[in-house]
């Protein structure tokens, strides 16, 4: 029986141990599968490899080997575990599986050794109880066989339950006799394999549980991470390695990531240092500058620590590393911002302390050291006021320390003008300073900047300054800007007694003729003797000013209206004595005087006065020149003057808004009168805001009065040439444009029409620019040198109103033109009167002795056409051929033949 029961045991033990070992590994194989089944989908190699290395070698790891295989049955990962005796394991193989699909295969081997361990120690024991049951079998057989007998079924029933892995069952025998012994036995047994089956499921959990904190940090942080063996092989790498570098996780698998670097040799000498087995260990990183797949920089740095076993054994190599490109560059600026501050603060001119936050100086510019007389190593950490003594210059007290106020206000503070600084040597220097704090980020203060510099001379300059803001710098007077605010004083409202003042605008005759011939250093000798001169006839408490140019003020405050004319006509008078002497040369001139009387209680205004004693003067020029013009409200030519001032606003809208219009008026060939015109005059006209065209005279005086001639010049020749870029003329046709003095004397004019003529790519043939006499003689270098530039681009030029000045045929030969066109004023009555006829004969003979082309104009009626005809004039134009029409219109009728009159 008991040779059975040894059996039957032994047997029941090894089923158990194979049913044991069959329940273990099919509790084991899903938690395998669960743990490894995302890291092998996803090749996480790293992740795979640290969760078998775990899984294998952890205390009381029963697995003798792990093996994870592909679906080709390629091995892709393994971990054994050569301190666990294999004698007895099981081997098994499993499918992985990830959402029901199999993505690989599994086999690992677990130790049974517990359980053969266990098997043994019962054998031990059974034996032990056989040998003193035999003994006692002998001696107690039938009491023995007794107690055998009642406790074998519910002994059998137990272990039957044990083996089909019910572990709660508890042999219910409690006697002394073997069975009992066994019962006890296999109940030890049972609870042996319980609590390693709970270690085992508690041991999952907790693996299972780092392993997703390990995979929560190791795929959330921001740094690149990388894992390489004992051999710099790559085993696998983070999604931080994948965004920094730009190349797909499976890249880097199973290489040497010597790729990455711009400097291989730095990837190999760091290595040997960092990534040896037998290297010393180092918590320090390095810099590299690594390359991305698109090829572009940056600067990284590498953090290696070895990863080991639990008995020191080196597995590999984990390495951090951090883009710090950004950090590099905020370095690089900040040093550059620190050079740039120390070289600033060396350079400037202004002298600058700073201080800690207890008002302790810590530095001192070259500036501040030159004033102060201390340099920054002996003023180091001394108080400001030993370094920095201030005191005001009226009193000779000291100043609060402006550190102290702003410590204690954390405000800027500025001291006042009257502060003197007292240098180391006991020199006084007038300064001017400012100081403020010195904040972090949180608004925290660090210290103070003082800030000052020396104005002794600034407040010289400035005195200087102030006089050349109110004066004119070539005669010493007061300007236009001083002036007008002298007037403005005497018209304030708060005098107390009424008062009459007068104000004379005086404007220079003839004075051109002196910068023209002897240049402008003697035109400004003639305006300083001349202001010399008009001192000496007001009194001392009124006013002289340049206003500009050859134009002068006088300010004639409390002044009788009598005595202010009395005043005038003395300035009047002396100037028509005086006489300009110039090397050779001696020079007359006179002075147009615009006088206005105006009291304290009227309503005038500093623009109302201005403007009328600048009519005045026009007026005074205008009826001679040399003479007086007092301004009277009703006056007819200050009225009028008046108009074409409010004419030059018409005259600017019309230019902005473009009112302007375009007329022309044929010029024709007297000797085949029926021909095609050639040539067009471009005349001008204004359309109002009512729709209604004014004549040329209407504002072309007031245009060139007020100097807005040259910007109604640019705008024909802009519209001339862009009508003629759309719209050209026919072959051979010519326009002529009337260029007035003042943009003659323009410097940018004659640039402005070459420009013109070559951006809209037209014919510079096409067009004759005609210039009055007048303007010619008036300028003549500058209209000689003006023609000379456009006759080379293929211009032609015409002289208007010859003969209207005196020295008409004197001048004519220096005129480089291709045209004379007679004054009007001799054609229009030659057939009553024999003068004007010879005069026309005249220049036409000059002008064709000169090879010039002459054309007639005014011509109104046929019988002054036929007597042109006889004078073998070229060219003739008036209403007897046509009347001046739109401009526009002049494409439409280009090809049609001039009608003349019966």
């Amino acid at each position: 029986m008991l040779s059975i029961l040894l059996g039957n045991s032994l047997r029941i033990i090894n089923s158990t141990i194979e049913d044991q070992s069959k329940i273990r590994t099919e509790s084991v194989t899903p938690l395998l599968d669960s743990a490894l089944s995302i890291s092998f989908f996803e090749r996480d190699y790293a992740t795979l490899f640290e969760l078998l290395d775990k899984l294998v070698n952890a205390n009381g790891s029963e697995f003798t080997q792990i093996k994870v295989f592909d679906n080709q049955g390629v091995l892709f990962a393994e971990a054994f575990n050569d301190d666990i005796d294999n004698t007895h394991s099981t081997e098994v193989t499993a499918p992985l599986t990830l959402a029901g699909e199999d993505i690989g295969q599994l086999k690992y081997g677990l130790s049974i050794n517990s359980l053969y361990q266990s098997k043994s120690e019962l054998l031990e024991q059974s034996i032990l109880i056989a040998i003193a049951e035999i003994l006692l079998t002998i001696i107690l057989l039938g009491i023995t066989s007794y107690f055998l007998t009642r406790h074998i079924s519910v002994l059998i029933d137990s272990a039957q339950k044990i083996s089909a892995g019910d572990y709660d069952v508890k042999i219910p025998v409690n006697s002394n006799d073997e069975i009992g012994v066994l019962a006890n036995d296999f109940n030890s047994m049972s609870n042996a394999i319980q609590e390693r089956i709970k270690q085992l499921s508690d041991s999952s959990i907790a693996l299972e549980t780092k392993t997703a904190e390990f995979e929560s940090i190791f795929n959330s942080i921001a740094d690149g991470v990388i894992f390489v063996d004992v051999d710099r092989i790559c085993v696998s790498v983070n999604p931080g390695i994948v965004k920094m570098f730009g190349y797909p996780e499976e890249f880097y698998t199973n290489k040497k990531l010597d790729f990455l670097y711009k400097d291989k040799t730095v990837y190999h000498y760091q290595g040997s240092l960092r990534f040896a087995s037998d290297a010393k260990d180092r918590n320090d990183s390095y810099e590299a500058v690594f390359v991305r797949e698109d090829g572009s920089e940056f600067t990284g740095e590498l953090l290696a620590s070895r990863v080991k076993d639990n008995n020191g054994k080196v597995l590999g190599f984990i390495g951090i590393l951090r883009d710090i490109s950004e950090r590099k560059k905020y370095e690089f600026e900040l040093m550059s911002a620190k050079e740039k501050a120390q070289v600033t603060l060396e350079s400037i001119a202004d002298a600058v302390i700073t201080t800690d936050e207890n008002g302790r100086v810590q530095y001192l510019n070259p500036v501040a050291e030159q004033l102060t007389g201390w340099s920054t190593d002996e003023a180091l950490n001394k108080s400001l006021p030993e370094v920095f003594f201030i005191i005001n210059s009226k009193t000779d007290k000291p100043i609060e320390n402006p550190v102290t106020k702003v410590l204690e206000e954390n405000k800027i503070i500025e001291l006042s003008n009257d502060t003197t600084l007292i240098s180391r040597d006991g020199k006084r220097y007038s300064i001017e300073d400012s100081a403020a704090p010195i904040k972090d980020k949180s608004g925290n203060i660090l210290g103070v900047i003082l800030v000052f510099h020396d104005v002794s001379k600034a407040r010289i300059m400035a005195d200087q300054l102030n006089w050349q803001a109110t004066h004119d710098s070539l005669t010493g007077l007061i300007n236009r800007l001083e002036f007008e605010n002298r007037l403005s004083k005497l018209l304030e409202k708060n005098q107390d007694n009424l008062q009459h003042h007068t104000l004379l605008y005086l404007d220079l005759d003839q004075f051109k003729v002196v910068n023209d011939t002897c240049g402008h250093v003697a035109g400004d000798e003639m305006l300083k003797q001349l202001a010399t001169r008009f001192l000496n006839h007001i009194r001392d408490n009124d006013t002289l000013a340049r206003l500009g140019g050859d134009e002068f003020g006088i300010l004639l405050a409390n002044c009788p209206p009598n005595r202010a004319e009395t005043i005038a006509k003395n300035i009047l008078h002396e100037m028509s004595q005086y006489r300009f002497m110039w090397h050779d040369k001696t020079f007359t001139t006179g002075t147009s005087i615009g006088l206005v009387h105006f009291s304290s209680e009227s309503n005038d205004t500093i623009s109302t006065l201005m403007t009328a004693a600048d009519v005045a003067c026009y007026a005074a020029k205008d009826t001679g020149r040399n003479r007086i013009h007092i301004y009277k409200p009703d006056d007819e030519e200050l009225t009028q003057r008046h108009g074409e001032m409010e004419r030059v606003s018409t005259i600017q809208a019309a230019l902005e808004n473009n009112r302007l219009v375009l007329y022309c008026q044929p010029i024709v060939n007297c000797s085949d009168s029926h021909d095609h015109p050639h040539h067009y005059e471009i005349l001008i006209r204004l359309r109002d805001t009512n729709n209604q065209i004014l004549s040329a005279m209407s504002f072309i005086p007031a245009a060139e009065r007020y100097n807005l001639m040259p910007d109604i010049d640019r705008w024909i020749i802009k519209n001339v040439i862009r009508q003629l870029s759309s719209h050209p003329l026919a072959q051979g046709s010519m326009v002529a444009i009337n260029l007035s003095g003042t943009s003659l004397s323009d410097d940018t004019f004659l640039s402005f029409v070459i420009d013109q003529l070559q951006s809209k790519a037209v014919d510079p043939k096409l067009f004759c620019f005609e210039i009055t006499e007048t303007a010619a003689i008036s300028n003549l270098a500058h209209v000689t040198s003006f023609i000379s530039v456009l006759r080379k681009l293929g211009c032609k030029f015409s002289l208007d109103d010859f003969g209207s000045g005196l020295s008409s045929f004197t001048y004519l030969k220096n005129l480089d033109v291709d045209f004379l066109k007679i004054d009007g004023a001799f054609v229009k009555d030659m057939k009553h009167d024999e003068i004007d006829r010879s005069m026309v004969k005249s220049i036409n003979d000059v002008g064709h002795v000169m090879s010039l082309k002459t054309i007639a104009e005014f011509v109104e009626d046929k019988e002054t056409f036929e007597i042109l005809k006889d004078l073998n004039i070229d060219y003739a134009q008036g209403y007897y051929f046509s009347k001046p029409f739109e401009f526009e219109k002049l494409k439409s009728i280009t090809h049609q033949l001039v009608k003349m009159p019966d």
